[in-house]
């Protein structure tokens, strides 16, 4: 079954929000695919029947919490190597991992501005995710 939304929101070049949600069978840790409006026929071999239409991806993002209606998503984490200047000499001291989540090339105009306080309060709401 294709499960198809779109962006609703952009809240940074790491987070987004899509329109769809429970409702519509997003699971937590679903991953999607952002694709380009521009799309290509592909057709068989002869080149006589369509089979079906491809464009290319913008990007990755990862459902992380998943309400009735939409679904806050978040970019793919990757993992980037370093090596410091004496990496040869020292290699299993000196070279590491860094984990990092992609950013999204995004139109600073369209993000939209998220008051964050991250101070714990009482009477703050809490879901079930």
């Amino acid at each position: 079954m294709m499960l198809e939304g779109k962006i609703v929101a952009i809240l940074s070049k790491t987070e987004v929000l899509i329109d769809i949600g429970l409702k519509h069978g997003v699971k937590d840790e679903m991953v999607f695919a952002i694709k380009n409006p521009e799309t290509i026929e592909v057709k068989d071999v002869n080149g006589k029947n369509v089979i079906g239409e491809f464009s290319r991806t913008k990007g990755y993002i990862i459902a992380k919490e998943v309400y009735e209606k939409f679904t806050y998503c978040v970019t793919r984490v990757k993992e980037y190597r370093y090596k410091t200047p004496i990496t040869n000499m020292y290699e299993p001291f000196f070279s590491g991992t860094v984990r990092k989540p992609e950013e999204l090339k995004v139109d600073p105009k369209e993000i939209t501005e998220i008051a964050e306080d991250s101070t714990v309060h009482v009477g703050d709401k809490v879901i079930r995710i």
